[in-house]
């Protein structure tokens, strides 16, 4: 049986680990090759989280996982669109407005809903090239 759920330091450090760990990967640092790792770590150590969080009301009877999803937009989107708002912000001041023009307009905006990888996907002269380099 799961217990109230109290915080552990030792599940904030590892978090700090994976978050360090990917930030570190994109600074080029080489021990830190395989941010990879981090990410894994930070999932493992989420699944791990929330799954005590769902076991531990289930056992008390009180689960739902409409209040479950609920909760979790509730921590998440705040985050979301403040990180949203201010890549748009960036973005408009950082372009130029021709930039946001031309034959590449249409693919820009696929791009900020994931179509990219399918145009992309369909353009193996692309792949042909990374294989060259």
């Amino acid at each position: 049986m799961v217990t109230k759920l109290s915080h552990r330091r030792d599940i904030d450090g590892l978090r700090a680990i994976a978050v360090l760990s990917v930030f570190l990967y994109h600074l080029d640092v080489p021990p830190f090759g395989g941010g990879f790792v981090g990410v894994d770590l930070f999932f493992v150590v989420s699944g791990y989280l929330i799954s005590r969080i769902i076991l531990s009301e289930a056992d008390r009877g009180e689960f739902s996982l409409q209040r479950f999803y609920e909760r979790r937009i509730r921590r998440l989107f705040p985050a979301a669109i403040v990180t949203i708002i201010g890549i748009l912000a960036v973005g408009g001041l950082w372009f130029s407005p021709g930039a946001f023009q031309g034959p590449d307009s249409r693919r820009r905006g696929y791009a900020g809903i994931g179509l990219e990888f399918l145009l992309l996907a369909r353009q193996p002269r692309l792949f042909r090239q990374l294989d060259r380099s």
